[in-house]
């Protein structure tokens, strides 16, 4: 009997030893296979990964009830989205099963340094990217056009394109009064203040998309960009921004609670920004054409054929990547400082009945949505996933480096006539006679003026400053 214990005990050791042995070979397995780096969602709801995966896939025409989606799928699409710091273990948007899918596909880490000629000049620009492994070279594109939609990011996106501007002297097509190139009336070439060349390299403020307007102004060759946001949160920041709780008279907790009567009764009836599917508002979606979810479909079918890139807001690092990418520029271009913040105790945490009020009333924005940021991690996987994760890591050090350069800290200042406030930020003092600490603290108001100045003395002529009384992001 006690041998047959001993057997028995021997054998119970030798099975936990081999259980223990397989989950850490199969743990380093996965490891190894999928590089140090991993995409993941940071989801308050889990969901499967296949169901993450389908939920990515671009898809084809959206109804109007699929558009708003089902529960789990606008779980899957919350914020909170976004690649973490260098040296930990990042997954985003495809889950592991969809990195498992994607690591083996586009193990390309970088390109190396290229020597490029400026279009206009000759010298020669070297382009910095991270060592890789691949020999090709690209030449550096002068020539953009943001479509800024409010309370995106697109603050932040523009300081990127006004600084690459700035710094090469190119030719911005600037609002000759306040912020703004029309609005509500969509873009036309006599809005923006007259190039010296003729064209424009750079259009990058506010103006209301009309792609064959905005095509004659901009030099040939321009690429088409623009930013979304997840529609709960773009409403929230643009109804907090811009005191619209004195226009529909209600907190958004209570317009989210019955949408269609608040914005029927007090809307304006030519808005700078729509209360009802903003951003599709901004891309140049007539008001009449909201409701109709074939028009809303055929329309964001269109703005895929007209856009080079669409970034989401929730994936910002991933997508000046791919802007980087697309452009061929440097590293140097495309680091950033969130501009025009809100400050922290202005931003309102959604509970999820003013959420799903929110995706409801804006399904039009939410089908926006869904449809571009299956585009974006469908552009990801052509990058290839661990390239991608690379260089998100080597833009937060670029980050963080330029952040300890530059600034001392922030502080709060009243934009919007007092309605509201925004983040600043204070430079060191060492700081203030670097142009490029200087060029990327600008606010837009203050970055815009410049410009406009600066382009006065390109081509004299009559310039109206702005006054310093906010715009949107």
């Amino acid at each position: 009997m006690s041998i047959m214990k001993a057997f028995l005990g021997t054998l119970i050791l030798v099975t936990v030893f081999t259980v223990i042995s397989l989950m850490y070979l199969t743990r380093n397995k996965d490891r190894a296979s999928s590089g140090s780096h991993r995409i993941h969602v940071k989801s308050r709801n889990p969901v499967t990964s296949q169901a993450l995966w389908t939920s990515l896939l671009p898809s084809k025409a959206v109804s109007r009830e699929q558009a708003a989606g089902s529960s789990s799928e606008r779980r899957v699409l919350s914020p909170n989205l976004s690649m973490t710091k260098k040296g930990q273990a990042v997954e985003n948007l495809v889950g592991k099963q969809g990195l498992k899918n994607l690591g083996a596909r586009g193990t390309n880490f970088t390109r190396p340094r290229a020597s490029v000629t400026s279009t206009g000049s000759n010298k020669s620009k070297e382009v910095e990217v991270p060592q890789g492994t691949e020999q090709s070279s690209c030449e550096e594109q002068k020539n953009i056009l943001l479509l800024k939609t409010h309370k995106t990011g697109s603050s932040t996106l523009q300081n990127v394109l006004y600084r690459f501007g700035d710094a090469r002297h190119l030719t911005f097509a600037l609002p000759k009064v306040d912020v703004y190139m029309g609005c509500p009336v969509k873009f036309k070439p006599s809005f923006a203040l007259p190039s010296p060349t003729g064209t424009y390299n750079i259009l990058a403020n506010h103006a209301r998309f009309h792609r064959e307007n905005m095509k004659k102004v901009m030099a040939p060759g321009t690429k088409f960009i623009t930013i979304l946001r997840y529609p709960p949160k773009q409403f929230e920041s643009m109804y907090s921004f811009y005191a619209m709780e004195r226009t529909y008279r209600c907190p958004l907790e209570k317009f989210a609670s019955s949408p269609r009567t608040f914005y029927e009764k007090y809307s304006p009836k030519n808005p700078r920004h729509s209360a009802l599917n903003p951003m599709l508002y901004d891309l140049g979606l007539d008001s009449s054409a909201m409701g109709d979810s074939a028009a809303v479909d055929q329309w964001i079918q269109s703005l895929g054929e007209s856009f080079e890139l669409v970034l989401i807001a929730e994936h910002l690092k991933e997508s000046l990547i791919l802007l980087k990418d697309l452009m061929c520029w440097t590293f140097d271009d495309i680091t950033y400082f969130t501009s025009n913040a809100r400050s922290g105790m202005l931003v309102k945490r959604l509970s999820p009945a003013t959420e799903q009020g929110l995706l409801e009333w804006h399904s039009g924005d939410f089908q926006l949505y869904r449809h571009f940021n299956a585009v974006l991690w469908t552009k990801v996987e052509q990058y290839g996933v661990r390239r991608m994760a690379a260089d998100v890591a080597e833009l937060e050090q670029r980050n963080r480096e330029l952040k300890s350069r530059c600034l001392q800290g922030k502080k709060e200042v009243s934009e919007m006539s007092g309605r509201t406030l925004v983040e600043r930020y204070v430079l060191r003092p060492e700081a203030k006679k670097d142009m490029q600490c200087k060029r990327i603290t600008y606010s837009a108001v203050d970055y815009l003026n410049i410009l406009k100045n600066k382009m006065k003395l390109q081509r004299p002529g009559k310039i109206t400053v702005v006054k310093s009384t906010g715009g949107g992001a």
